[in-house]
């Protein structure tokens, strides 16, 4: 019962419906946790081996076998993905925007072979002043509500980066604020730490 309910949550996992960005990090755990199961019940069903057939021996080579051939399976895997780099940073990142803000448009883009970065576009605007004074507002909500260090850069505009994700999908997240005529534009990227 326990490797179905494992089994059940590798599916969905896998599928992206639980956790997305943290998605290497529950699949490799998932498999270790599969393999214990399986090795502790192998202990536990364990009998004298004087008593034991050839079929039980070949069922317990078989379990062994599966053990060790899913552990250097998913560890090749997750290294190989490991090595691929960036998912789509989350949307959370920057959004929700406080009520004076308003979310124009949004778009992403993954692009260096599809995995080494990804980017989300936010176009922004304010229910009223200039862009500079959206763009500033914007820069505190991102400092007050989702934690970014952000510098103002001689190019009027404001940016920082930082590690993001669990264990096996940790990525470099950076944002960048940038006022333009009529809007503000958030550039969220992710890269391969």
């Amino acid at each position: 019962m326990l490797l179905a309910v494992i089994g059940l949550a590798q599916f969905v996992v896998g599928m992206g419906w639980l956790l997305p960005l943290a998605q290497r990090t529950l699949m490799v755990s998932l498999t270790l946790l599969a393999v214990a199961v399986l090795i502790v019940g192998l202990k536990l069903d364990r009998a004298p081996d004087a008593d034991v057939d050839v079929r039980v021996k070949a069922g317990r080579a078989l379990v062994i076998g599966y053990c060790v051939v899913t552990v250097f399976c998913g560890g090749t895997g997750v290294a190989i993905a490991v090595e691929e780099g960036a998912v789509m940073p989350d949307s959370g990142l920057v959004l929700p925007l406080p009520g004076e803000l308003v979310l124009l448009a949004q778009s992403s883009t993954c692009g260096g072979g599809s995995t080494t970065y990804c980017v989300r576009f936010f176009s922004i605007a304010g229910a009223a002043g200039s862009e500079t004074r959206v763009a500033e507002r914007l820069t505190e909500h991102l400092t007050e509500a989702h934690d970014w260090v952000l510098e103002y850069h001689n190019g009027g505009w404001w940016g920082g980066c930082r590690v993001h994700g669990w264990r096996l999908d940790r990525q470099r997240v950076c944002v960048s604020v940038s006022p333009y005529e009529d809007e503000v534009e958030v550039r969220l990227s992710g890269s391969a730490p």
